[in-house]
């Protein structure tokens, strides 16, 4: 379920994860810990990291919120939530904010 890596040690670190008050900075240290994770765990974490995303207060930041998350998607939803990324991306006003965003999203 959680690779080499002890599944108390995970746990524990997706416990502190949680109590961190910066949106972002949990989302990216969900996406550090997604690839331990398996199964149900997983897909809980990454429901979880979507409604981070998806609310963020700083809508300018969703797009890269989303690219940390693709990677960890099945096919249908990760096409999905890419061209969603893109579209906001390509609704950013400020020019320097919206290339951080495409370049977030560059494959």
């Amino acid at each position: 379920m959680y690779g080499s890596i002890n599944k108390a040690i995970i746990e524990k670190a997706l416990d502190i994860v949680s109590g961190m008050v910066s949106e972002y900075l949990r989302l990216e240290s969900y996406s550090l810990l997604l690839p331990y994770l398996r199964g149900q765990r997983k897909q809980e974490i990454i429901e979880q990291a979507f409604e981070l995303a998806s609310n963020l207060k700083d809508k300018d930041r969703r797009p890269e919120a989303f690219s940390l998350i693709i990677p960890h998607l099945d096919e249908p939803r990760k096409k999905e939530i890419y061209v969603k990324a893109l579209n906001l991306a390509f609704g950013i006003q400020s020019e320097s904010r919206r290339e951080e965003a495409l370049s977030s999203l560059a494959l």
